[in-house]
């Protein structure tokens, strides 16, 4: 709701919150991957209560309590939620020119946490994705473990920093 009511405010934006807990949309028929649909989304997710990518050869999977993410050269990086607190921000790519933003923790205190990042500033640069540890509660970005930005066909680009 506060990302919501931040939309309004800054940016005049209109918003419409969906819970998928509640059967309006489910997962294999989401809103997210309706075809034709106008607009951007925003998905809020927590635990392994996630959608699927549009795109199965996307670089960045949320598993069941962990984060995966594919660098450019092929490379695997995994992040357990092992002590709980993990999170992930990132964009993905909707049919006909459309974006997601995921914001994603898999507690719903780290999913505030993830919240926080959620870009309010035009003209600010924020990597298109950032995964998050319980650390960044205090320390902001010092708790993040990997970022970085994708390249023109959607791969993780090769200045993406990982821990």
């Amino acid at each position: 709701m506060q990302i919501s009511r931040n939309l309004y405010q800054y940016f005049s934006a209109d918003s419409k919150l969906v819970n998928i807990n509640e059967g309006i949309a489910s997962k294999t028929n989401d809103s997210t991957q309706a075809p034709g649909q106008a607009g951007n989304v925003i998905s809020l997710s927590t635990g392994s209560n996630v959608s699927l990518s549009a795109c199965s050869s996307f670089p960045v999977q949320l598993l069941s309590g962990a984060v995966k993410i594919q660098d450019e050269v092929g490379m695997e990086h995994f992040y357990a939620a092992e002590e709980q607190g993990l999170a992930a921000i990132f964009l993905r790519p909707l049919d006909c020119g459309r974006l997601e933003l995921v914001v994603w923790g898999d507690t719903h205190e780290s999913l505030t946490v993830a919240a926080r990042f959620v870009p309010m500033l035009t003209g600010v640069g924020q990597p298109d994705f950032l995964i998050l540890t319980r650390e960044s509660k205090l320390k902001g970005m010092e708790g993040v473990v990997a970022l970085g930005f994708f390249d023109s066909k959607w791969n993780v680009s090769k200045t993406s920093f990982f821990l």
